[in-house]
């Protein structure tokens, strides 16, 4: 496991060697980490906006 990225040489290697090993780098530990809630709290939620179509198209015909 690396908070970074594993070299191409740590890859080639882990393909290699007669156990199974899944090198796991930062990206997909922080994904994991988020997924089964490990080491991690809850912030706090956005709301994402979106325009209204509907509205656009009801306000134009009223003009």
């Amino acid at each position: 496991m690396t908070t970074s990225r594993f070299t191409g040489e740590a890859l080639s290697y882990a393909d290699r060697v007669g156990v199974r090993i899944i090198p796991i780098d930062g990206d997909e530990m922080a994904s994991l980490m988020l997924k089964h809630s490990v080491g991690v709290q809850p912030g706090y939620a956005v709301t994402l906006m979106k325009l209204d179509e509907d509205f656009s198209k009801t306000s134009s015909s009223h003009h």
